[in-house]
């Protein structure tokens, strides 16, 4: 009689199949539509796993054979060491992929920064057919502050690689010399079809 009531209320779906699909998938509740489960499915999935909190209960819940199937039926938990491994080192992995952004955020942001102490400053400027003298101040914030000739103009810099890039409305490409700090920039003006070969000197 034991023996047919146990048949009876344990489920036909395999416990590593739901483990796995609730440890990975979980928040888009495919652990649920895979036992049957579709409308709290479709909920879980549209809350992302419950903002996580319900992808960690259903997760304990199948380690602590207390999940069922949409007939009711337990589905156990036949190895329960070996489940609970599975999910620390999931914790784990999430954990240092998270720790390796971070580590290359910080470096990324280091590395600005640098860029921006080294290159910083006033660069005298003019075009290459000499039509055209003025000033270039570089500054730490990663603005820029260009006077040339009659204009004026102002956006952003960056450094990438061996080119020093000069952002704003009129500055279509740049490029860097290394040896003698100098920067060519290439304007494309929205008002002229003429592109001037700027050369500054620190």
């Amino acid at each position: 009689m034991s023996v047919e009531q146990n048949a009876a209320t344990t489920s036909k779906h395999g416990f590593w199949k739901v483990y796995l699909c609730s440890v990975f998938l979980g928040v888009l509740g495919i652990d649920r539509f895979v036992v049957g489960k579709t409308k709290t499915g479709i909920i879980k999935l549209l809350t992302f796993g419950g903002v996580g909190i319900w992808w960690l209960i259903d997760c304990i819940q199948i380690l602590r054979s207390k999940f069922t199937d949409a007939a009711g039926n337990i589905i156990p938990n036949p190895k329960p060491k070996v489940a609970w491994i599975v999910l620390v080192a999931f914790f784990i992995l999430v954990g240092s992929q998270k720790n390796n952004k971070d580590s290359g955020d910080d470096s990324s942001t280091s590395s600005r920064s640098s860029a921006s102490s080294k290159y910083a400053g006033a660069y005298s400027a003019e075009t290459v057919q000499g039509t055209s003298v003025g000033q270039l101040q570089l500054f730490e914030s990663s603005g820029y502050d260009l006077h040339l000739g009659n204009n004026h103009y102002r956006g952003t810099w960056t450094v990438s690689g061996n080119r020093i890039r000069l952002n704003g409305n009129n500055f279509h490409y740049t490029t860097k010399n290394y040896g003698d700090i100098t920067l060519n920039v290439i304007t494309d003006s929205k008002l002229s079809d003429d592109r001037d070969m700027i050369t500054y000197t620190k």
